[in-house]
């Protein structure tokens, strides 16, 4: 093999095994952590691969490639033996995209196993990732993967059968994942695999299973582990292995070492063999994915006549015009004038369709009597929106200036209608929006709850086993509006003699404030794709079990930056009220 860049130099090494705070209540580090950990290792390369997600994908891409450090995009998949079988046993696979379209197969294989394959976990099997595997890289695992469980059940006539099915469909891009944490199992299972590797041709490669950055966040992420089993760190410690799932017994497991942290060469120097840290070199050189520059996912609205959405655009507003006897006005050259230049920016942005998408979902809930608000916020400083019914303001007797909702800086991205409805019929709506644009193309957003400081002070506390009615006292002093952790001390002095009171506290709060701790459906965010999500793997799917539905894999933010149409259709009870007093009021 030819020598690289990386190779050369004797800090080589790339952790390709590692969680960010999006592997929820289980990893620690917040993304800007982990890269400048590998800044400072002197490391060129790293990877992300959070359980069972990509939550973090492109904040991550971002943030090394701002600090000169290649991205690379993976994921620590949930596989077992079949999907279809309702078993909570499961195993991990570590899976990396060697390019962009790389990333788009992971983004399938998790939007199948959160919509066909979700049971606890979003889950794929080995089936189904021979058959998807386009533009991958398939590590064997940590010591809950396929190869290691097999080993130490005692079954390695599985593990080599499986290992060869995967040397057969990967080739070069299949490696045995050797780890050592210094935990007892894996003393049996890095001989056994690398026994396999080397009797079958397949390379190893280490990894160390990072959960988060430095030595010194151990004991912070075992807080973080703790709060996710809602125990606290007196409570007795059962073994890794037991999942036995009776959560009546007060117990927590943990960790077994402190060694999860990204560490250097030179620490992993006298457990893994010279090849092995080579290979994680190797690997890197392999991954190299680039996101495209962000283009328009806005879905071309279909015009009833087969004209250009522009020009179905203008007509309808012209429409509009004539109905609400805007020619009647007596600066009507003031409103001709703003018109033609609400249409001229419109066209110039390309965003015919999006206000086309939004007055077809507002026609729906006026034909079909759905209560809707009248409008609100920057939008009711749109006349060509005034014109098509979207709100009823009327922006040139407000003096509302179309600049506040849009203007050519903001050219490529999308401007935001607020759009209210009757909370009781908001999901009718959206069964619209679905059955109008496709069934694989409209999704609801996730969204992430994080750790605030007050909400830290009360988890962590609890954990650390202070009393409750103390760290609600304790969070009580946060300040309504704070910057961060050190701006709310710097406002509060209750809260400085309370971090001189609970120092351990205070140190462990600082290090999470920020990072994600559960997941959730956007309140009111629906996207609307041009691409069928599922077959493309455009974006990934998650499943949200508290409320039962499946939603993006990837927030609203990251899909604004990639040009997607996000559409606000908030449930609001207010507008439930108004609309039965409008009825109570017709009908008296």
């Amino acid at each position: 093999m030819q020598t690289t860049h990386l190779q050369e130099q004797k800090t080589a090494l790339v952790h390709l095994h590692n969680h960010s705070d999006a592997s929820l209540l289980d990893g620690l580090s917040r993304v800007p952590d982990i890269v400048e950990r590998a800044k400072e290792l002197g490391h060129e390369a790293i990877a992300i691969t959070d359980h069972g997600n990509v939550f973090n994908a492109w904040s991550f891409y971002k943030e090394a490639k701002k600090k000169g450090i290649k991205p690379i995009l993976g994921v620590e998949a949930y596989i077992c033996n079949d999907i279809k079988e309702k078993n909570r046993k499961q195993n991990h696979i570590t899976l990396l995209a060697k390019s962009y379209q790389g990333l788009r197969t992971i983004n399938k294989l998790l939007t199948i196993a959160n919509t066909e394959g979700f049971y606890y976990y979003p889950r794929i099997d080995p089936n189904i990732l021979l058959e998807v595997n386009e533009d991958i890289i398939v590590l064997s695992g940590c010591l809950g993967g396929l190869w290691s469980q097999a080993v130490l059940r005692g079954d390695m006539q599985y593990a080599y059968d499986l290992a060869k099915k995967f040397r057969e469909k990967f080739g070069d891009d299949f490696y045995i994942e050797i780890q050592d944490s210094g935990i007892e199992d894996q003393k049996i299972t890095k001989p056994r695999l690398r026994e396999i590797a080397a009797d079958l041709g397949i390379k190893t490669v280490c990894s160390n299973d990072a959960h988060y950055s430095r030595p010194e966040d151990a004991l912070t992420h075992e807080i973080i582990l703790t709060n996710g089993q809602r125990r606290k760190l007196s409570d007795p410690v059962r073994g890794y292995d037991d999942f036995s799932g009776d959560d009546s017994l007060p117990t927590r497991w943990r960790f077994e070492t402190p060694d999860y942290y990204l560490k250097s060469r030179q620490e992993l120097a006298s457990v893994y063999t010279g090849d092995e840290l080579d290979n994680t070199v190797e690997v890197a050189e392999k991954c190299n994915v680039e996101f495209p520059k962000k283009t328009s996912h806005v879905p071309t609205f279909e015009t009833p006549d087969g004209s250009t959405p522009f020009d179905y655009l203008r007509k309808m507003c012209w429409e509009g015009w004539k109905k609400l006897g805007l020619d009647d006005k007596v600066n009507v050259d003031e409103y001709k004038e703003r018109m033609r230049k609400e249409l001229a920016d419109i066209e110039d942005g390309d965003l015919a369709s999006y206000f086309l998408i939004v007055w077809d979902v507002c026609r729906y809930a006026d034909i079909h009597g759905i209560g809707r608000g009248d409008g609100r916020g920057s939008a009711v400083g749109s006349l060509v929106s005034y014109t098509l019914f979207i709100h009823s303001c009327d922006p040139i007797t407000y003096s509302l200036i179309w600049e506040r909702f849009y203007n050519k800086a903001r050219k490529g991205s999308m401007p935001d209608i607020d759009l209210d409805i009757e909370t009781e019929r908001r999901e009718e709506v959206i069964e619209y929006v679905r059955r109008r644009y496709g069934e694989n193309k409209v999704f609801q957003f996730i969204t992430y709850d994080t750790y605030k400081l007050k909400n830290a002070i009360k988890d962590i506390g609890r954990v650390l086993g202070i009393p409750l009615d103390e760290c609600q006292f304790i969070s009580n002093c946060v300040p309504f509006k704070y910057k961060d952790f050190d701006d709310a001390l710097a406002q509060s002095e209750d809260l400085r003699d309370y971090a001189k009171q609970y120092p351990e506290l205070f140190r462990h709060v600082k290090r999470v404030e920020n990072a994600k701790k559960a997941k959730s459906s956007h309140a009111s965010a629906v996207l609307i794709c041009d691409e069928d999500v599922i077959t493309s793997g455009c974006i990934p799917l998650s499943y949200d079990a508290k409320n039962k539905k499946v939603v993006t894999g990837w927030d609203m933010y990251t899909l604004d930056d990639h040009g997607y149409l996000k559409l606000d259709v908030l449930g609001l009870k207010t507008v439930s009220v108004l609309d039965e007093v409008e009825r109570i009021v017709n009908a008296n």
